[in-house]
């Protein structure tokens, strides 16, 4: 009888830990449906340190830290065009303590990884908000015959591969968008590869390449110190730092695929979880802090998400499908 009591008590004590920890998990939802954060938070970054996503991470992760009562661990996860920082994100707990940051490359492996072993999309992850972006342009060496990018294409168009155009590697948005450039008016460039936007963006300086691909915050101390020149630029309206410098739809030329920076959870994370992150990262880079780190750093302010959000990235990926097959 003794004994039977024991075990009964044991299995009342097993049975509660069970329910009121949800298996050993701590419930971190409150009486009110909000979501408490109670222990340190990952934050990937999926390029190596001292790039532009990755600084931009951390200053973002120190204005969410205090937003969110909790420490935040940034840690680099490169690879693969950041396909393994991505892929640890897609394997980690849905517990809300696992965050990563994200760009537009992220997009392409639904295209590029079609015949991989393991197939990944960027729509098998959360994205919870984004954080900057950073103006795709077009510029040309200061001494480069093109005058506007209307000359750039209509010489590319009459001598096929002339025009060498350098980006940041294979596979990239920048990849895509002269994949896109060309299919939309009927030219074929000569795609220059190079281990990141900065070393395509001397090469054309140097006059190695006709023309850069990439972002404005890559070229724009070579367009400063006059080695460079901006031929348009890929925004609605045209970027204050640059006034000069005319955008693609005012010279009736293709959209580009322009680069940001996003937050994003695993799949299954907790509604409150995500509501808590996008509140904390729109509080952030709406603040004053952020604001002038946006300003040294040359990046532009973009903060959307939700259905905006989806709406955007589903307007990127339509692009992409027009062409998905030359990848």
């Amino acid at each position: 009888m003794r004994k039977t009591g024991i075990l009964f008590l044991a299995f009342v004590f097993v049975c509660g830990m069970l329910f009121a920890g949800g298996g050993g998990q701590r419930d971190t939802a409150t009486t009110d449906g909000e979501f408490r954060f109670e222990r340190t938070i990952t934050w990937i970054v999926p390029w190596a340190a001292g790039g532009a996503t990755d600084t931009q991470t951390r200053m973002l992760a120190s204005l969410v830290e205090p937003q969110l009562g909790v420490s935040i661990n940034v840690i680099n996860a490169p690879g693969g065009g950041g396909i393994v920082g991505f892929t640890q994100l897609m394997n980690s707990r849905p517990d809300g303590y696992t965050f990563s940051s994200a760009t537009p490359s992220m997009l392409m492996y639904k295209y590029t990884t079609r015949t991989a072993p393991q197939h990944i999309s960027y729509d098998m992850v959360d994205w919870v908000a984004t954080f900057s972006a950073n103006p795709t342009v077009i510029a040309v060496p200061a001494e480069s015959q093109f005058r506007t990018v209307n000359d750039m294409i209509n010489h590319a168009r009459a001598n096929p591969g002339s025009v060498r155009i350098g980006n940041s590697g294979l596979g990239s948005t920048y990849h895509a968008s002269i994949l896109y450039m060309g299919a939309r008016t009927g030219t074929r460039f000569n795609i220059i590869p190079y281990e990141g936007g900065g070393p395509a963006a001397i090469a054309a300086g140097g006059g190695h390449v006709e023309a850069f691909l990439g972002a404005l915050i890559e070229s724009f101390s070579l367009f400063q110190a006059g080695r460079l020149r901006l031929l348009a630029i890929a925004t609605d309206q045209r970027d204050p730092l640059v006034p000069d410098v005319p955008t693609m739809r005012e010279m009736n030329a293709p959209d580009l695929i322009n680069s940001f920076c996003a937050v994003l959870v695993a799949r299954g994370t907790p509604e409150g979880a995500k509501n808590a992150l996008e509140r904390a990262v729109r509080n952030a880079t709406s603040s004053p802090e952020w604001r002038q780190f946006a300003q040294e750093a040359r990046f532009s302010l973009f903060n959307i998400s939700g259905q905006e959000l989806h709406d955007y990235l589903m307007s990127i990926d339509d692009m992409l499908a027009e062409f998905g097959d030359l990848f």
